[in-house]
């Protein structure tokens, strides 16, 4: 009796962790052969959605600027536009490698390539997705600092005074 509550019990608790730990990442790596249509559709709808979201960032960068023309565009802003810009052209390397469609003697798909490229494509599908998350700014400009004035010395407005006194002296 007590020995089958104890079987029971770490039964209870073995069972959560082999799922967790041996069948999860076989499941995860099995995905990457077998979902590889799907992976890539995910991955040219995300593309869409940061060429989109892309567009918008310029747009009001470009309305910013005309706005005021001491506008300064934040920081944030050209870096995750480049980030974009970077990623977008990461997507078109990736989809010339898809359209190589590497077989193995012509006929079956050749699986390791398959297997790497679908890694690679769930990576830069994450990382579209943070760049698309991270699109919405507080601000994109601020004004601009004045260019330094050099201050009016008290020995220039000394010899203002001097000669405003002077020429009023002469009339």
């Amino acid at each position: 009796m007590a020995s089958e509550f104890g079987l029971a019990t770490a039964s209870s608790f073995v069972a959560p962790l082999l799922a967790d730990y041996l069948v999860k990442p076989i499941e995860r790596r099995i995905r990457y052969l077998f979902r590889f249509r799907k992976i890539v559709q995910e991955l040219h709808q995300n593309q869409k959605d940061l060429a989109a979201k892309e567009t918008q960032v310029k747009e009001d960068v470009e309305e910013a600027k005309l706005q005021i023309r001491t506008q300064e565009i934040e920081v944030q802003v050209h870096e995750w536009l480049t980030n974009a810009e970077n990623a977008l052209k990461d997507v078109e390397v990736l989809d010339s490698k898809i359209e190589e469609n590497k077989r193995c003697f012509r006929l079956c798909p050749n699986w390791s390539s398959r297997y790497q490229l679908s890694q690679e494509i769930e990576n830069k599908t994450l990382e579209i997705t943070d760049l698309v998350k991270k699109s919405e700014f507080k601000r994109v400009g601020r004004r601009a600092k004045l260019p330094n004035l050099d201050l009016v010395t008290s020995k220039w407005i000394q010899n203002l005074r001097l000669l405003l006194s002077i020429r009023s002296w002469r009339l």
